[in-house]
């Protein structure tokens, strides 16, 4: 017969699991604290002694709680426990300040959770506002570090850095194999990186760690840096949507749309609701031609309320105008320019209105644009045209060479990615993959600033000033698509001259 084997936490194993318990809490990582939290719930099953262990699954709890929030995961259950161990258990009464900065704790997300007050914890309450905890580092492995931690919370919260960052270094004495203390004291502003290295080569587990430094990574443009340092991340720590989200900013900043799109939506698996991931997946679906489900999206969001409004505006009408529907798209252009007056939008705006034959709005939107962002390029091409049209031909000739000095720029900033793809490490299936859309959106703007070139020179030369036009057809001649034309075009002119 086979012999019966005990059960996790069952009353013959139980001082196994409370000292594993016990051991994992002392390191203080988020997935040691998550480990330790699931084994006193197994022994809470079993043991009817709470006295041996309700300190500590209290502070676990409390902890978790914490640590849970701060890698952006919205997880409530473990502050209700330790809510319910405090206010049951009067030897826990101590805990009750740690308690409520724990609850203080704002949840880490990038961009809007939601409409309204959403991303608060605890809306109106701030640590710097609740009663200070104990500092006793001499109370064991697990209530020093768990005391020093939250009073540098509360120091943290009360931006006074210098007073958290020096609670921190005397606990790191005294225990100085704490994840927990470790990554808080790393993660004061600004980041220590050289001990979040050391959390990463040291503590396998330390996921934490890898999320902050791809934070970094991300902040200072390193892209595939960050990525790397992120898919780390995620691998302990699936369940938190920041991980997710940063990942999709990251793909979305090398333009690989299908991928943010899939890191999207993979963030919404984790959290239906967060309103910046959505947004993201709507301007994704728009990258890569598929407008039809970019825009019941972004009428969604709208619905939902104000935030992010000016920008779901302008992509609803970017959607719109992408299928033909010039009313509609016309329509929520105008609501975006009393929301998000920015350069993008007056440019839309008067590009809508040139093909509706709008000229006089488009031309009074095109000019608001230019006077934005004098490097509008799209936008001083739409008024070449357009005074092109009433044969304006100086003003013509001008924007279009404004427009051709804006492309110029755009191919410079092209090239200079370009580089830095080449030099970064990736897969060459990747590499070359980023290597082609760059050098297909290089040949673009080389051919957008040869044809603002030519036109140029063709205002020029309608308005009688044929050294300019000669200067600005020589530049387009330098593109082979308008080489031959530029070619007749300058013979043109000197037969113009001679006569």
């Amino acid at each position: 017969m086979e012999e019966a084997r005990p059960q996790p936490g069952s009353p013959s194993n139980l001082d196994e699991k409370m000292a594993e318990a016990r051991s994992l809490a002392a390191k203080g990582g988020y997935v040691h604290l998550r480990r330790a939290y699931s084994l006193y719930q197994d022994i809470e099953k079993f043991a009817p002694d709470k006295s041996r262990y309700a300190s500590d699954y209290a502070m676990t709890a409390l902890l978790l709680a914490a640590r849970t929030k701060e890698i952006g995961v919205r997880n409530g259950a473990y502050l209700a426990k330790a809510r319910e161990w405090v206010q049951s258990e009067e030897s826990l009464a101590a805990l009750a300040p740690a308690l409520e900065i724990a609850d203080s704790i704002p949840v880490k997300t990038v961009g809007v959770w939601a409409d309204g007050r959403g991303q608060e914890a605890v809306p109106g309450k701030k640590p710097a506002d609740l009663e200070p905890p104990g500092t006793d580092l001499a109370a064991g492995p697990v209530a020093g570090p768990f005391f020093a931690y939250v009073h540098a919370v509360r120091h943290e919260q009360s931006d006074q850095i210098e007073a958290a960052k020096a609670d921190l270094d005397a606990a790191l004495r005294i225990f100085p194999g704490s994840l927990l203390l470790k990554y808080e004291r790393a993660t004061l502003p600004p980041a220590d990186l050289r001990l979040l290295d050391e959390i990463a080569e040291k503590e396998p587990e330390g996921f934490e760690s890898f999320l902050e430094k791809g934070q970094l990574a991300l902040a200072s443009g390193a892209l595939i840096t960050a990525e790397k340092h992120l898919l780390r991340a995620q691998e302990g720590v699936p369940e938190s949507p920041l991980i997710a989200i940063l990942l999709a900013s990251v793909n979305f900043g090398t333009e690989e749309y299908d991928r943010s799109l899939a890191f999207y939506e993979g963030t919404l698996d984790l959290a239906p609701a967060y309103k910046e991931a959505l947004f993201g997946k709507a301007i994704c679906l728009s990258c890569v031609g598929r407008p039809a489900e970019a825009i019941p999206l972004l009428e969604d969001l709208l619905a939902r309320g104000p935030a992010l409004k000016g920008e779901c505006l302008y992509w609803l009408a970017v959607n719109l105008h992408e299928i033909g529907d010039g009313r509609r798209a016309a329509a929520e252009i105008e609501k975006a320019k009393a929301v998000l007056p920015v350069a993008r939008v007056f440019t839309l705006a008067g590009t809508i209105a040139f093909k509706r034959d709008l000229f006089d709005a488009a031309e009074k939107d095109l000019k608001v644009a230019v006077g934005l962002d004098a490097g509008e390029s799209e936008a001083f091409f739409g008024l070449g045209k357009l005074y092109a049209r009433k044969a304006v031909w100086v003003d013509s000739a001008l924007n279009f060479m404004f427009s051709a000095y804006g492309f110029e720029s755009e191919e410079k900033a092209i090239l200079v990615k370009i580089g830095q793809v080449e030099q970064s490490v990736m897969s060459e299936e990747r590499k070359m993959r980023l290597l082609a859309r760059k050098k297909s959106q290089l040949e673009k703007a080389r051919l957008a600033k040869a044809t603002a070139q030519f036109n140029a020179a063709a205002g020029y030369h309608n308005a009688g000033d044929l050294d300019n036009s000669l200067t600005w057809a020589r530049r387009a001649a330098a593109h082979p698509h308008f080489a031959e034309k530029a070619k007749e075009f300058i013979a043109l002119i000197f037969s113009r001259r001679q006569g």
